[in-house]
């Protein structure tokens, strides 16, 4: 259904595709969009991006449309691009009403939830600038390194493990739970989530949080010490045995997802990679 709805601009401007690259392409959404046209050598067709720290460094001084949650109409006409990525749902209708082809990812909620979505979004994005082909390899050169790093860990006992964001040193964190790419990425490094009976990010009450007391703590980049100095999540045995590692939530969604997942089955199984760089 999904990739149903991600195809209905396509659709709706009768596009399976571009029979050459567009020239000017505009990212008005996460950074895996400006990924996916880099991996395919199309840097200098990228306009201008979205504002966010967490785009590649090598688009960071682009003209910016905007912040990704809400990028500007205006910003992004003013570049004439020939082709918009990643828009929200109503900025990408209005783009069309203008004439200016728009794509993104996810359907209506706009929401990746999986790894294999991430794949397949690279595939989708590659379709639309006429380069599927080259965009396949890109995926699957990704899929075998995952499937790589599985095999390491397959059979391993698994310990918990845990997502965190936490932006208040003394609040209450969002988990991420089950249905999330989260948790995804810790079964497939080879863990158990801790939180994988519950759904989405919900914020956990923190007796909650201590009952259940992961083994491994994964949290957003540069929110560390909101956990281990908070006042109770201090508490948690992760933070006392060194078990608490940053993570940027932007290259879980990304081509950086391989990464990703090398860092938490390192974190969860390190005597499995001892001695390798």
């Amino acid at each position: 259904m999904k990739r149903l709805l991600a195809l209905t601009v396509l659709l709706a401007w009768g596009l399976t595709g571009w029979a050459t690259s567009p020239r000017r392409i505009v990212v008005a959404g996460i950074p895996l969009y400006t990924e996916v046209l880099l991996a395919l050598g199309l840097r200098e067709s990228i306009v201008g991006v979205a504002d966010t720290p967490e785009n590649p460094e090598i688009v960071q001084n682009l003209p910016k449309v905007g912040p990704v949650w809400a990028p500007s109409l205006e910003a992004i006409v003013g570049l004439d691009p020939d082709l918009v990525l990643g828009a929200p749902p109503e900025l990408r209708d209005r783009l069309l009403a203008l004439g200016v082809p728009a794509f993104s990812l996810g359907g209506e909620d706009m929401w990746i939830t999986s790894v294999s979505e991430v794949l397949e979004g690279i595939v989708e994005v590659g379709r639309v600038v006429g380069l599927e082909e080259e965009a396949r390899v890109v995926a699957g050169t990704l899929a075998l390194e995952i499937l790589a790093l599985e095999a390491k860990v397959l059979g391993r006992e698994r310990p918990t493990a845990a997502f965190f964001y936490i932006y208040d040193p003394t609040g209450i964190p969002y988990v991420a739970c089950g249905g999330t790419p989260e948790d995804e990425v810790i079964r497939r490094a080879g863990g158990l989530n801790a939180f994988g009976d519950l759904v989405g990010y919900p914020q956990v009450n923190l007796e909650e949080i201590l009952l259940r007391d992961p083994q491994v703590v994964f949290v957003g980049t540069g929110q560390k010490e909101n956990v281990t100095g908070h006042h109770v999540l201090k508490s948690l045995r992760a933070v006392g045995t060194g078990q608490v590692w940053e993570v940027r939530a932007a290259d879980i969604v990304s081509t950086r997802v391989v990464q990703v997942l090398a860092l938490v089955a390192r974190a969860l199984h390190p005597q499995v990679f001892a001695g390798e760089r």
